[in-house]
């Protein structure tokens, strides 16, 4: 963990280690470098069935893939480096998005509603809780000249907006349980909800949980031991 020394409450994290016995811990001060440009330079563009290429503006374009995302990377999840960004990509591709609306829970940097867009998506409605999240999706959607965005403050449950086709939530376990049902209220009949950020503990409960909700299973991704269920909103005996 990471933190300004200017913002380091030594009691405070006292105070919550004293809740967990078996947790020790030491601190290091780390000197004061240009962070950034050591990253950007460790920072590696992705790329994701041959087909769509994710990087950052100092990258380098590579006309060889179809298509090309730029990310402007920040503190917003979904660089397309980890795994369940990259598996609910890679499926995306696979899909005909024409003329679909898409819903994007927990945006992050906005990288799977640009390739929404992309792919044909008539409309996109991307939100996040994250207030930087949803700054750095504006920002991807216009260096991505991506209109087709909607990027919102919030909720699925706080927010008003239309029924979509498809409904991607990268999230995590607890989230995606305790939002499932909302989900399933927001997509149209025989739409797709396609979840990720968790891993194979958590599929049981979550297919559980979805089976109740009136969603049949319609797939399961995963890469290494991250995971991704695909649901059909049909009726479970059709």
């Amino acid at each position: 963990a990471y933190i300004e020394n200017n913002c380091f409450n030594q009691y405070e994290l006292d105070k919550v280690l004293q809740q967990h016995a078996c947790i020790t811990y030491h601190r290091v001060q780390l000197e004061n470098k240009n962070w950034n440009e050591i990253w950007e330079k460790s920072y590696e563009p992705v790329v994701i069935s041959d087909k769509l290429l994710i990087k950052a503006p100092f990258h380098k374009s590579v006309k060889s893939y179809p298509l090309e995302i730029l990310i402007q990377p920040k503190m917003s999840f979904g660089t397309g480096h980890h795994p369940t960004t990259q598996l609910i990509a890679a499926y995306l591709l696979t899909e005909n998005l024409k003329n679909k609306i898409i819903i994007d829970v927990g945006c992050g940097t906005g990288i799977l509603s640009i390739l929404a867009e992309k792919l044909g998506a008539e409309t996109i409605f991307a939100f996040d809780i994250d207030e930087v999240c949803v700054e750095n999706t504006i920002e991807n959607c216009r260096l991505n000249s991506s209109n087709k965005v909607t990027v919102l403050q919030g909720t699925i449950k706080t927010l008003e907006i239309p029924h979509a086709h498809i409904l991607l939530a990268n999230i995590n376990r607890n989230v995606l349980l305790d939002e499932l049902s909302a989900y399933a209220e927001n997509v149209q009949e025989n739409g797709k909800i396609i979840v990720s950020g968790f891993m194979e503990a958590d599929v049981a409960t979550l297919i559980q949980q979805a089976v109740q909700l009136q969603l049949k299973l319609e797939k399961k991704l995963n890469i290494d031991e991250w995971f991704g269920l695909i649901f059909n909103k049909s009726k479970l005996n059709e």
